[in-house]
């Protein structure tokens, strides 16, 4: 299941998206924060411009997203499919997060995860046999995303 290169590029994107967001609200001036600073700051500006991208495309506001409300945010769109792990028809913040995780760390871009590249991961590498549920030695993004909706995110159990 090969189909990370797309993957490869919508985790690139969020990541971009989120230095340039970054960059943008930096004044040239260095009396901000240190260097080390800001860049603890990048993964949390990442996942509030996300929300915030997500929220507003969501405009029946029941915390998914159809394939017409994911037209507004492009890189969901195409990657739609892939995403929508339930298969619903619809995708959540869960999901879309779980998806660009997950891309990120697909190094092979196998359409899977072994150990080590789950690594940095904590609620997959930590669970990581768990999530296993066919005992191959890796795990799909349909085990983790069912994992999770079993154990870990309250907003993926309201989907």
């Amino acid at each position: 299941m090969k189909r990370t290169p797309i993957a490869m590029i919508v985790a690139s994107a969020f990541a971009l998206t989120a230095v340039f967001s970054f960059a943008a609200d930096t004044p040239a001036t260095d009396s901000s924060p240190s260097m080390t600073e800001k860049i603890k700051e990048l993964p949390e500006k990442a996942k509030d411009m996300m929300k915030s991208k997500f929220s507003k495309a969501d405009k029946d506001h029941d915390g998914t997203l159809d394939k017409e409300e994911a037209k507004a945010l492009p890189q969901v769109l195409a990657n739609f499919d892939a995403i929508d792990t339930d298969k619903d028809g619809t995708v959540s913040a869960d999901e879309v997060k779980a998806y660009g995780q997950f891309a990120k760390r697909d190094k092979d871009t196998d359409g899977t995860l072994d150990k080590d590249e789950a690594k940095g991961w904590t609620p997959v590498s930590k669970n990581f046999d768990a999530i296993d549920t066919d005992k191959d030695g890796t795990v799909s993004l349909v085990e983790v995303n069912t994992y999770m909706m079993a154990h870990g995110s309250p907003s993926a159990k309201n989907k």
